[in-house]
């Protein structure tokens, strides 16, 4: 595996380097400073930062640091300065990765870097009172902490991936598929950089070692997941009294609406009701009535509650959806399909990008008299404004749709490498996989905000690819000579 040199002048690159992603985002960011909101999710952060309100389906850490950075202040300003500075970091550990576990040079880390910078989604996300800016910099972490344990496997270095997926789920829980794979693939594909301890026979010390450090792995990712959520369910009982230990308290709802298209009466536990439940004036069938399933009235999820109450109601969802699921796992891939295909289609996409935006809809009263009260800002206008980050963003649809096919290049990419490198290389491909599978299965519509991630990975990917054929042009001509 390639290791960087601890010199002087590295010190110097990876300072130099990061004092111009900051000198950028700076330069952006007096530009465009327009705070951004998305109806729904941005007012519950401000009333965590507020009053202290637990959200049940969302980030409550996202609310403590508008608390903490901007609240106080009486300004939006500070918490865009700090997701732009987290947007930076990602940056630099992207390049930071490159360099450290894929042998790139200098000159394409700092590329690579630049390009995680100035990336369009990234970009107007910092702007955005939303989670994913903060996120990417948790999930950047992780991705470094996995990848130094695969280079060179320890219970320390285990430990600390261990507390990044922490910080990760703690943003966003739609990651947590890949902190579960990692937890479970990282001991594996190390099994070479695993110490085989004392001579003898070797490979059945190994062995041994390499299961030790899988159930450590297993052991730590159960506890400290654990300990989050009990801490969730800890600050959520005024709202939810008796509330166990969950990850989102209304994933019921939510997984109900993504299945609601193959979920039949029979699916319903308590078959008294179930007509009752499924009397809603919804197509059922039609995957692109799955968002009135889950907000409107007389939808699935308002059915639910108008009959149960909330705490029964959630509880009822989730059994309903997975029935539906063990039922007919044929009928959830077609919708998987059909998620995934809609962002192909440019009409369907362009009114995702434009929701994501925040769909010129008009800021409600309660949020505009909360700017102005806590922030001292008038929002009316914000959604019409034409600004740099929103332009560009719109400019860059085939950028996301490259995106979508980011696994194939990863998959192509990990035996065209050197052998030391393919472990890193393959649990970059698991991962984007796995976030692909995670918005087909959960979009309800094109959501370009959900490729947050993959835009860090393709550019990650394709850098890695520019290092492979730098470095095979390189030895052709000195063969040559």
């Amino acid at each position: 595996q390639p290791q960087l040199p601890r010199d002087s002048g590295d010190r110097r690159f990876w300072a130099l380097l990061f004092a111009v992603l900051l000198l950028i985002k700076a330069l952006l960011l007096l530009v465009d400073h327009a705070p951004m909101f998305y109806l729904g999710d941005s007012i519950a952060y401000l009333l965590t930062a507020k009053n202290g309100y637990i959200p049940p389906d969302r980030s409550f850490l996202y609310g403590w640091i508008i608390k903490w950075v901007a609240t106080w202040t009486g300004s939006l300003q500070p918490l865009l300065w700090t997701q732009s500075l987290a947007g930076a970091c990602s940056a630099l550990l992207a390049g930071y990765i490159l360099r450290q576990f894929f042998g790139a040079g200098r000159l394409l880390a700092a590329a690579a870097a630049l390009l995680c910078a100035v990336e369009p989604l990234q970009l107007l996300l910092e702007r955005f009172v939303m989670t994913e800016a903060i996120s990417l910099l948790a999930f950047s972490l992780f991705v470094t902490a996995a990848l130094a344990y695969l280079q060179r496997a320890s219970l320390r270095r285990l430990a600390l991936m261990q507390l990044a997926a922490i910080f990760v789920v703690a943003m966003r829980v739609s990651f947590l598929p890949m902190l579960e794979a990692a937890t479970l693939l990282a001991p594996l594909l190390a099994w070479r950089t695993i110490s085989p301890g004392t001579q003898g026979r070797w490979i059945d010390r190994r062995r041994a070692r390499v299961g030790a450090h899988l159930l450590v792995s297993i052991a730590l990712f159960a506890g400290l997941q654990y300990t989050y959520k009990w801490d969730y369910s800890r600050l959520i009982q005024t709202a939810l009294p008796g509330a166990g230990p969950e990850y989102n308290y209304d994933e019921g709802f939510h997984i109900l609406s993504f299945v609601a298209p193959i979920a039949t009466p029979q699916d319903f536990p308590d078959q008294a009701h179930a007509a009752a439940i499924f009397n809603t004036p919804f197509d059922l069938k039609n995957p692109r009535e799955r968002d009135r399933q889950r907000w409107e009235t007389g939808g699935l999820v308002w059915n639910l509650n108008q009959v149960y109450g909330p705490r029964s109601a959630r509880r009822l969802a989730k059994a309903t959806a997975i029935h539906a699921v063990l039922r007919d796992p044929l009928g959830e891939l077609r919708l998987a399909w059909f998620g995934y295909a809609d962002y192909w289609n440019l009409e369907h996409l362009a009114w995702g990008m434009k929701s994501d935006r925040g769909g010129d809809r008009e800021l409600p009263d309660n949020l505009l008299q909360l700017l102005r009260d806590d922030y001292h800002l008038e929002g009316a206008d914000l959604p019409h404004r034409v600004t740099l980050t929103n332009v560009y963003y719109f400019h860059a649809w085939g950028w996301f749709l490259a995106l979508l096919l980011l696994p194939l290049p990863m998959a192509l990419l990990v035996p065209l490498l050197p052998r030391p490198q393919r472990p890193a290389a393959f649990l970059l491909f698991v991962f984007a996989s796995l976030q692909i599978a995670v918005i087909a299965a959960c979009s309800i519509g094109p959501t370009v905000r959900f490729l947050h991630a993959m835009t860090w990975l393709g550019i990650l990917t394709l850098t890695i690819f520019a290092t492979r054929l730098a470095n095979v042009l390189r030895r052709s001509r000195v063969a040559k000579v």
